[in-house]
């Protein structure tokens, strides 16, 4: 089954967050509409595509409305962020933007009921390849320094700024290690140390029930990575990626072995309860039974899952030559 949306244009970047879907263009306009201004009267299909905790109970054939394609002169100009040439990577995390480039790691503070950036400022010069969010703490990797890392993070601030880990192309977190990847399998980590938060509704809409306290020295991975071609993470793990083959090596101990169903040069994966999303070189795919599902043909200029979102935990995003698109997976 797919269901989603697509935006025509030349875009670097979709991001769905809360009520809103903002996009990002080639020259660096952040633009946002809200999503009931998007779909008109078809409460349903709006409810399926960015209101999926209602719809959860919904039968699958009943939520399965193809894909939409959907105008943007509605969208307006939020903020200025990095153009094509310098943008790496965007996330939204407790209504504050964090934006990363060739230029550093820019933060913004977006109050919800204005729809204005109400704060602005950059939290280091160092050049950001990839961003991560969870547990009330941004990460901001770097192949010239250690992993910026924002603690306590919360609507319109953080309490402390630090350095973890090490160079990296990208970070994933587990339940027990904070995981600092180089290229597509040098691997070293960290483990952490975190404690229950009091839900509020900040804590609510970002579905983070506890925070980081403290972050350990990083460490080699050791196990064997020869015959590997790429490895990431999930809650649980890691998978390592063996030509068609998926091995899930669990923190327990637990190692489970799955054919992944395409053969290809893997870039990123997405992993969601049930199912993952793979952006190979080749095209975006999804897991289907034994095999796997093109959602979208070519490379892609960037792809995201959702998987720790309320309105959108099904969801993944990706950008390609024919505009934005999200798609809601289950």
């Amino acid at each position: 089954m797919t269901a989603g949306v697509h935006f025509a244009g030349e875009f670097l970047d979709v991001y769905p967050y809360m009520s809103w879907i903002f996009l990002l263009n080639q020259e660096g306009d952040l633009l946002y509409c809200r999503t009931d201004e998007l779909i008109g009267d078809n409460q349903a299909a709006h409810d399926a595509l960015f209101r999926q905790a209602r719809t959860e109970s919904v039968p699958r054939v009943e939520r399965d409305y193809g894909l939409i394609e959907l105008p943007t002169k509605s969208f307006r100009r939020l903020a200025r962020l990095a153009d094509k040439s310098k943008f790496c990577d965007l996330r939204f995390f407790y209504s504050n933007i964090f934006c990363g480039s060739e230029d550093g790691l820019q933060f913004l503070s977006f109050d919800a009921s204005s729809e204005q950036v109400v704060e602005e400022r950059k939290l280091t010069d160092a050049p950001i390849a990839s961003l991560a969010a969870k547990f009330m703490t941004v990460f901001a990797a770097s192949l010239e320094q250690r992993v910026t890392t924002l603690f306590d993070v919360s609507s319109g601030g953080y309490s402390r700024i630090a350095l973890t880990g090490s160079t990296a192309t990208r970070v994933g977190i587990s339940d027990t290690t904070v995981n600092y990847y180089f290229g597509s399998k040098e691997l070293s980590l960290s483990g952490y140390s975190r404690s229950r938060v009091e839900q509020s509704a900040e804590s609510t809409a970002e579905s983070d029930l506890e925070k980081i306290d403290a972050i350990n020295e990083s460490l080699d991975y050791d196990g064997n990575v020869d015959d590997v071609d790429f490895i990431f993470n999930s809650n649980r793990g890691i998978f390592l990626v063996k030509g068609e083959r998926l091995e899930y090596r669990m923190n327990n101990g637990n190692v489970h072995t799955f054919d992944l169903g395409f053969n290809g040069k893997l870039i990123r994966a997405h992993s969601f309860a049930g199912l993952r999303c793979y952006e190979f070189l080749e095209g975006l795919y999804v897991t289907e039974g034994r095999g796997v599902r093109r959602l979208l043909e070519g490379e892609c200029i960037s792809s995201r899952g959702y998987a720790n979102s309320v309105n959108y935990r099904n969801s993944v995003s990706a950008v390609n030559d024919s505009g934005a698109y999200i798609f809601r997976l289950d």
